[in-house]
Order: structure tokens, then C-alpha cells, then sequence
């Protein structure tokens, strides 16, 4: 509601801010729709860049962020529009369209568009543009493996130091830990808080399985049931174990992608 009243109170008074009685401009064209973004009422600055984008096409900057707008409000089909538009394509568009391709998630897209395109690149460049197409799959090693081979014009190297050797977690080792040691595959993980509690469970329905059938012997219904508990956790614990290590080098890479994004995406 807020957002949405700033922008009401903002439209009310853009013409008084946007011209002076003596002719001049004080603000610039893409102010509003900046504000907007600022905002985060994404919807209301891509039209607004839509209209940039109709008096100004040659402006780059626009379509960028029209792009970025489209993304943030969840409008993937016309993001895919704009991105599939490219007329009288030279080495400069096929860059940029390159680039709107990279912050949209559109990865698997760019070797396909870059291909296509091939004939406006060197043999360096053209790596380089895999190589950036690595970064934004999160495809550490193969982009370590192309920077290896060329010799690109940009200094990498702080990417290249930032996203060497990261140190993951073996979901398969933390699997097999929690197998033998209920829960120390999760520790292993430093799913700490889950792994206590399911420790916890798991001791607790064990134990209460343990005293009913010492208690009542092998014919003990609370032994079956608190034993079946008991596996359920065990079992449960396992699987949870291996996504604890997914999700822990999952959160590896979307940090290194916040490292590498400044070199994922060039600003033409």
C-alpha cells in the first residue's frame, strides 16, 4: 500500500518536478521510471520503459532495464519476446542481448543465440562469452578450465580465485555417516539444528521400542510401533542427510554467484 501510495503522490507531481517555467528539464526522462523500480513496483516501470523504449529504440539501456522489470513482476512471456527481438543484429546488440539472456535465467539459451551469431566474434571472444555462460550455470570447473586455456582482455582473476576449490559437502559420505552414526551426516553437513532433533527422535522412539519389548518381549505392540517410528526416522534421517549437503552447496554457489555476477554480466 505504501508503494503503491508513493507512486500515486510521485505521478501527481511529476509534471510540476519535471519542467521549470523557464523550459528547462530538471529531471532526467528515466527518473519516474527509476523511482518506480526503486519502489519495487515493477509493473508500473516496464511500462514505463516501454514507453522510454517507443521514443528512444536505440536506447540499450532502456531494454535492459525493461528486462530486468519484466523479470522481477514474473511477465516470462514477454520477457521472451523482447529477447527474441533483435533486428539489423551487429556486435554490439548480439553483446547486449547476450548480457538481458544472462540476468534473465535464460542461460541455456545463450550458446544457442551465440552460435548463431558466431561470425561478429574472434576466437577469444567467442570463449570468453562461454566462459561467462559457465559463470551463470554455476559451472565452476568449466569455467575454470576455459579461463586456463585463453588469455581474455578483462582481468578474471578475482573471480578466478573467488570460485576455486569451493568446499562442498559429499551428499552420498553424508548419507552413508548417518547410516552408521544416526545424525552425524547432517553434522557433517552443519545442519546442526535438524540433526540434534533428529537424534533426539530417533534415541527417544528407540528407547521407548527397546524397554516395551524387554518389558512385554518379542510380542510387544508399543515395541513394534515405537520400532517402526524409530526406522522411520532412521530412514528419514538418511535422506535428509544427503539433501543437507545439497542444500549446503547450494547455498556455496549462490554465494560465489553473487561474487561472480559483476563478471557474468557486462554492462555494454
Amino acid at each position: 500500500m505504501l508503494n503503491k501510495f508513493s507512486f500515486l503522490i510521485y505521478f501527481l507531481l511529476l509534471p510540476s518536478l519535471t519542467f521549470s517555467q523557464e523550459t528547462h528539464q530538471i529531471v532526467k526522462e528515466d527518473d519516474f521510471a527509476q523511482f518506480l523500480v526503486n519502489s519495487q513496483l515493477y509493473e508500473f516501470a516496464a511500462e514505463e520503459y516501454e514507453r522510454l523504449l517507443f521514443l528512444n529504440p536505440s536506447q540499450e539501456k532502456y531494454l535492459t532495464q525493461l528486462v530486468k522489470c519484466y523479470q522481477k513482476s514474473g511477465q516470462a512471456h514477454l520477457l521472451s519476446i523482447r529477447l527474441n527481438s533483435i533486428d539489423k543484429p551487429n556486435k554490439e546488440k548480439v553483446l547486449n542481448r547476450i548480457n538481458l539472456m544472462l540476468i534473465s535465467n535464460q542461460e541455456d539459451k545463450v550458446m544457442e543465440f551465440g552460435k548463431k551469431h558466431r561470425h561478429f566474434f574472434s576466437t577469444n571472444e567467442f570463449e570468453e562469452i562461454k566462459f561467462r555462460s559457465a559463470l551463470s550455470r554455476k559451472s565452476w570447473i568449466e569455467a575454470n578450465e576455459i579461463y586456463k586455456e585463453q588469455n581474455f582482455t578483462k582481468d578474471y582473476s578475482k573471480t578466478i580465485k573467488s570460485i576455486q576449490n569451493p568446499r562442498y559437502k559429499n551428499p552420498n559420505l553424508a548419507a552413508i555417516m548417518s547410516a552408521v552414526v544416526p545424525s552425524s551426516g547432517r553434522m557433517y553437513a552443519k545442519d546442526f539444528k535438524d540433526g540434534l532433533l533428529s537424534l533426539l527422535f530417533i534415541g527417544t522412539s528407540g528407547f521407548q521400542s527397546y524397554r516395551r519389548f524387554k518389558k512385554s518381549g518379542i510380542e510387544s505392540a508399543g515395541g513394534w510401533i515405537y520400532g517402526g517410528i524409530a526406522l522411520g526416522f532412521y530412514v528419514s534421517n538418511i535422506y535428509g542427510s544427503f539433501q543437507a549437503a545439497k542444500f549446503y552447496n547450494k547455498k556455496i554457489d549462490d554465494r560465489l554467484y553473487e561474487m561472480v555476477y559483476p563478471d557474468i554480466v557486462t554492462d555494454q
